[in-house]
């Protein structure tokens, strides 16, 4: 067990729609034990303070942002629909009154006695210091008052272990379905994108029984077991397991009634679009079902012993910034999308960190920098509703989650290629849109120390504060997804699956694609990011793509026929003499506007502190 950690909150003027402060500097905390929530005020004024908790998708009735939100008069126009849509009811929140006359220091029940959410581990809830609040004499909730303090969030419980991480051998990963083609790798790390609709089944199959928050939950045991087989043996071969926790669009009917964002939509009206839902946070009933998902996953793949193997990283959702492909939850403008979408990483890393305090959740981002997808796709509805920049989105988050009470949630980003049909990322187009700035518009391999001076800057880092002032710690990069295609011809614009042969691949695109995975690669090692993982370990027809290290056979949706070059330089790339053996693929990598080749990687690698 680890001590009870305390997270202070010095509570000044700060300019945020989230909350309201008096002028006063109080200073208001909660630790967390694993019976008791111990709150610490001091500094508060002499007047009636009252302690009200409100569940993590509600927030005080006087939070000013709520009445843009309530879906009364002409108040939503932000939002990407015709029609005034109340996401928000602020008379109808349920304001726990925890204690009245809440000075100095003092014990409250971790665990919720209130008839209304009776069993609930207030560690996931929001915390306020309302000064003179009204209490409704019917319900029992704090109405009004000035908030003077808060929201914010009890720090982290302490963990069930606190075992250090296993020290990987290098960055060097992939979303790996053949674990042993990964072992004859060498992959250090190793992804798996769980589905977690299949997961949440719970209808005509059979299923493992589990109680949270004063309930039981129902997950799909075939799924479980899947998971185990796969999680334990990526273990067993030393490799550090990544979980990609997503709710496929497509698969959403598996998951029972009110797992799904209630606004989710399908972006694309076509058979062959793809896309991911964003879980249901905008009430009770989800939040809870997030937890009991949360925290199985982390109670079953963070076990000390292993049984089912370890998972040491958990990516909440898929390249946010463009969420209406990839984390769909209606078109909402960027401070809703990230409001929502922050209750469901922080529910994730409160309760993945119950069980092992050394696990890590982050966020995830595409390669959109600046520049919209939904602009450049021509989704005219969703831009700034659902489409934004991964700039303006990661620093909002940022904010958010800084202004309840910060945790230290890292950044699992995709730099891609402009264009994920060919590998080449060295043209005009490329590095005009991926220049050397801040303003770029996209994060490529030619710039991707933009991402890690960006992650230096104090408005990014992760804020903890205490008597003795603020420290930030630098959020940390993991490229979760990422790779470089191989066209069987020329024509890769208009794929055709009659010309491709694993057999007779085209070696100039082989060797372009190799020459762009080296350059990623130990472009990644010199900014310091933790993981490297390579998307994909096949080719896939319906992907139409060519971007596996292997080819597929002819007649198959996918699999395993023939090693491409690229297979042989990624079993070495993490070798001592890797770039020495990879010189051979400078000549290719003639970079805009420069007509000679560089002579070294030392010309191209942009260096950054680890």
């Amino acid at each position: 067990m680890n001590i009870a950690r305390t997270l202070f909150i010095i509570v000044l003027f700060l300019p945020t729609s989230l909350v309201s402060f008096a002028s006063d500097a109080i200073e208001f905390s909660i630790e967390s034990t694993p019976d008791a929530l111990t709150v610490s005020t001091s500094g508060a004024p002499d007047a009636s303070l009252t302690l009200v908790r409100c569940w993590a998708c509600e927030y005080f009735p006087t939070t000013p942002f709520l009445r843009e939100y309530d879906g009364v008069g002409d108040d939503c126009q932000t939002d990407g629909y015709d029609v005034d849509r109340a996401y928000y009811s602020p008379d109808a929140v349920s304001a726990f009154v925890e204690k009245t006359d809440a000075q100095g220091s003092f014990s409250i029940e971790r665990f919720s006695s209130f008839e209304r959410d009776k069993g609930r581990d207030k560690v996931y809830d929001r915390f306020y210091l309302v000064k003179d609040a009204q209490i409704d004499s019917e319900t029992g909730f704090a109405r009004g008052g000035e908030i003077v303090a808060g929201p914010i969030f009890p720090a982290a419980p302490p963990s069930l272990t606190d075992e250090p991480r296993g020290v990987a051998g290098s960055i060097k990963g992939l979303e790996a379905f053949d674990l042993d083609d990964a072992k004859e790798l060498g992959c250090a790390h190793a992804a798996m994108t769980v589905d977690l609709c299949w997961f949440v089944q719970n209808d005509g199959v059979e299923t493992i029984d589990y109680p949270c928050c004063g309930k039981t939950f129902q997950f799909n045991k075939k799924a479980v077991d899947y998971y185990d087989a796969w999680t334990k043996k990526a273990t067993d071969y030393g490799m550090e397991v990544t979980f990609v926790l997503v709710f496929w669009g497509h698969r959403r009917r598996l998951a029972p009634e009110g797992w799904i964002a209630p606004d989710y939509e399908l972006w694309l009206d076509a058979p062959y679009a793809l896309s991911i839902a964003a879980p249901n946070t905008t009430n009770l009933d989800g939040i809870e079902k997030l937890q009991a998902l949360y925290e199985f996953i982390g109670e079953r793949y963070t076990r000390p012993d292993k049984k089912f193997g370890r998972a040491s990283n958990f990516v909440v959702g898929n390249e946010l910034n463009s969420g209406y492909i990839w984390n769909n939850m209606g078109r909402l403008p960027l401070d809703e999308t990230v409001r929502q979408y922050e209750r469901q990483l922080r529910v994730a890393y409160t309760a993945f960190h119950k069980y092992w305090s050394r696990a890590n959740v982050l966020a995830s981002f595409d390669n959109y920098w600046t520049k919209n997808s939904a602009a450049e796709f021509g989704m005219a509805r969703y831009v700034d509703k659902g489409g934004f920049g991964g700039k303006d989105y990661l620093l909002k988050l940022a904010q958010t989650t800084r202004a309840e009470g910060d945790y230290p949630w890292n950044v699992a980003y995709h730099p891609y290629g402009l264009d994920l049909r060919t590998p080449v990322y060295w043209d005009q187009y490329s590095t005009e849109q991926a220049a050397k700035n801040e303003n770029a518009p996209r994060i490529t391999p030619y710039n991707c120390e933009v991402l890690a001076d960006f992650l230096d800057k104090p408005e990014t880092q992760c804020e903890t504060r205490s008597k003795n002032g603020k420290t930030g710690v630098k959020r940390e990069i993991y490229f979760t997804e990422q790779g470089f295609s191989s066209p069987h011809d020329d024509h890769y614009g208009e794929y055709n699956d009659d010309a491709y042969d694993p057999d007779a691949l085209p070696d100039v695109w082989l060797e372009r694609q190799c020459a762009a995975f080296a350059l990623a690669y130990f472009q990644a090692e010199a900014i310091g990011a933790k993981a490297y993982i390579f998307h994909r370990q096949f080719d896939v027809k319906s992907e139409r793509l060519n971007i596996g290290l292997w080819a597929r056979p002819k007649d198959k949706e996918m699999g395993m026929a023939v090693k491409k070059p690229i297979w042989f330089q990624f079993q070495k790339i993490d070798e001592p003499d890797a770039k020495a053996e990879n010189e051979k693929y400078l000549p290719i990598l003639r970079f805009y506007p420069h007509e000679t080749p560089p002579q070294s990687w030392d010309e191209l690698i942009v260096e950054r502190n680890r």
